[in-house]
Parts: structure tokens; C-alpha cells; sequence
């Protein structure tokens, strides 16, 4: 059995995202992802869970019911809650099905940031996210985990060449608000937001490639303490996105 669930061994998910295939855990999660029209090619489950989850069993082409015992061994972590999937479906959607405003991650590397960004951005009604070819994955396990389920409510466009796509939706009047804490940046308190707005945030050790902020139509700041050089990404991501629901 052992090699059946081989795809749920491990934290590591590369090789299943270039198939367009994701795990999911937990109840919530799994909860989010039924809402949407993935093929749930097979599901681990706690025989306690089975009755509760019926319906996610009844579409899975394959259910492995398994103790609590049994799963940890396997997954060797106990972050499920005795409840896994294996999904397949469309991950990343084209730039044509995505309304502004937008949230642009430049660069980012840490799956828990990209996770919390994620459940920011819901949370503030922005559902429309672009991530450059530097950032991980919105879909590796541990950014579904951290973002409870709610990149299943959001459209991801993933684009090879950034700047090339800022100067395309340019061109159909979006503004494009970088966040870098230099001397020239703008004080967030005095940044009044559109909708027809792209807001970027940068890498978590480099900020924002140098290039996209030259490309921006502004780059704000949010004022801090001369002792802390930045804040971590996704916090300075939560506070933008609640200034601009102001």
C-alpha cells in the first residue's frame, strides 16, 4: 500500500504540480477544494472522518482508510487531521480571466508567506494574484495548508516574464503600486487606491527587483522604526491590503 500512497509521503510537491496535481489537508481545506471542479484522484482518510466526508469519498477514484497511527507513519507529520486528497485540475488561470485590482508577488520564496499572503488577499477581497517565475507555487501543499483552503477562491496567473506583462496591462489603464521602504516611497498614509490597480509585493531577503520598481507608477512605504530594516513580507502585505480597504 505504501507505494499507492506514495504521493502523500513528504512535504515536497514539484513533480506533482508539473502534472497539475496538488494534496490538500485537512478538513477545511478539502471543504474549499470540493467546491470547485477538481478530479479527486484519491483520498486518506480516518475511518472516523469516513461518514462525515461521504461525499468526498463517493468522487474519489480511490479511498484509503487508514488509522491515526497509520497516517502519521506515513505522512510523518500531523498536520491533516486524518484527511488528505490527491486533486488534479487547472491550477493557473489565463490573464484574461483575472479583474483587477491585482496583488503581484515578485520574487517570493517561503511557502508560509505565500500562504498567509493568499488568506490576506481573500480576506480583503482581492482575488485576483500574479506571481513572476521566482515565486513558489500557490498550490504546493504547504501554501494550500497555511492559506486554509482560500487559494481555491482566487485566480493565480503565472507569468515567465513580468515586466513584459506590466506594460500590457498598462496599456488597458492599470496603475501598478510598488511596495519598497526607500527614501523616495510615498507614506501608505497618503496612498489613495483605485481598483484599476496592481499592487506588488517583493521578495522577503531582496525586496523588489529593481527593474519593477523603476516600472511602477509609485512605490509606497509603510514608516517603521529605523532599528528593523523591513518587515516580513506577509505582514507588510496584511497591512497594505487592509490601508487600501479604508
Amino acid at each position: 500500500m505504501k507505494a499507492e500512497l506514495s504521493e502523500f509521503q513528504g512535504l515536497k510537491g514539484n513533480k506533482l504540480l508539473s502534472s497539475n496535481q496538488i494534496i490538500v489537508e485537512g478538513p477545511k481545506g478539502i471543504r474549499k477544494l470540493l467546491q470547485k471542479n477538481f478530479k479527486i484522484k484519491k483520498v486518506l482518510i480516518e475511518d472516523a472522518l469516513t461518514e462525515e466526508f461521504s461525499g468526498l469519498c463517493d468522487r474519489a477514484e480511490e479511498v484509503f482508510k487508514l488509522n491515526s497511527k497509520e497516517i502519521k507513519e506515513l505522512t510523518g507529520f500531523n498536520y491533516h487531521k486524518g484527511l488528505l486528497a490527491l486533486a488534479e485540475g487547472d491550477l493557473y488561470s489565463p490573464l484574461k480571466e483575472l479583474k483587477p485590482p491585482y496583488l503581484i508577488l515578485n520574487g517570493l520564496t517561503s511557502p508560509e508567506n505565500v500562504g498567509s499572503i493568499i488568506r490576506t488577499a481573500r480576506a480583503f477581497k482581492v482575488e485576483s494574484i500574479i506571481i513572476d517565475s521566482k515565486t513558489v507555487s500557490p498550490y504546493l501543499r504547504r501554501c494550500i495548508r497555511v492559506s486554509m483552503g482560500n487559494i481555491f477562491d482566487i485566480k493565480v496567473h503565472k507569468t515567465k516574464n513580468l515586466l513584459e506583462l506590466m506594460g500590457e496591462l498598462k496599456k488597458e489603464g492599470i496603475s501598478f503600486v510598488g511596495t519598497a521602504h526607500l527614501e523616495s516611497s510615498i507614506d501608505i498614509k497618503s496612498w489613495k487606491s483605485t481598483e484599476s490597480e496592481a499592487i506588488i509585493i517583493g521578495s522577503e531577503g531582496h525586496g523588489m527587483d529593481q527593474e519593477i520598481i523603476e516600472a511602477c507608477d509609485k512605490v509606497i512605504k509603510i514608516p517603521i522604526s529605523d532599528y528593523v530594516a523591513h518587515l516580513n513580507a506577509s505582514v507588510a502585505a496584511s497591512i497594505v491590503l487592509y490601508h487600501r480597504s479604508l
